[in-house]
Formats: C-alpha cells, structure tokens, sequence
C-alpha cells in the first residue's frame, strides 16, 4: 500500500510541474531560482559578477565565479616578505589552482583555510 502512495504522490508532482517549462538561455547564459511553491522566482545572467561573499552567524564565504574563467592560483610561499619580490612566470603550471567547495556555499576558493574561525585544510 505504501508503494502505491508513494508512486501515486511521485505521479501527481511530476503531472503537476511537468505542465512548468524553465529556460536557462542559450548556453545556460542565466542563474534560475525556482521554488517548488511557486514555480520561477528569478532569474540572472551567469556572468554578471565575478566574487561571491556569503556572510553567516558564525561562518564565511568567498566565491569565485568560474562562469567567466575567473581563476585562482595559490602563492607558494607564506612569507609576508615573500610579496616584495612575487613573480608570477610558471604560476599556471606550477602554482596549485583552487577551487569552490561543491559541497558547501562556506568554503569558497578564496577561504578554503579559514572555516567557522578555525584554521584547517581542506584540498580541493
């Protein structure tokens, strides 16, 4: 019985939204937010920002928006005194790239070492 519920309830949402069309633009030129409430309830276009700042209680985020190739690379060395003398020849080979977390908005590529106010490491 429950199995015919449940497929019956699956059936019904699917009859229902499957009557909804979403466009996301030509080469998914657009950032849609949907609500399963209330059908489309924005849209963007992908490229129109470059850093992403997400700003919790305890907790902080910053994104790189890789819709418009924006990269980030890790400076190998740690020294404050390092940046006098930064050269960025080889940085695209050599330097390790850093990415977005796909698992959480806190970790973006430019806060991977810094989560809830505790330093850690988290590999891309």
């Amino acid at each position: 019985m429950k199995k015919i519920i449940f497929v019956f309830s699956i059936g019904l949402l699917l009859n229902v939204k499957a009557q909804e069309s979403i466009s996301m633009g030509a080469g998914y030129a657009n950032h849609i937010w949907y609500s399963l409430e209330n059908g489309e309830v924005g849209t963007a276009a992908k490229n129109n920002w470059e850093l992403a700042f997400q700003i919790g209680t305890m907790n902080v985020g910053v994104r790189n928006n890789r819709s418009v190739d924006m990269q980030i690379w890790k400076y190998p060395t740690v020294g404050l005194t390092d940046w006098a003398t930064l050269d960025t020849n080889g940085m695209a080979t050599n330097w390790p790239k850093v990415f977005n977390s796909d698992a959480t908005w806190d970790i973006g590529a430019l806060n991977q070492r810094i989560v809830l106010g505790k330093c850690g490491f988290f590999p891309p």
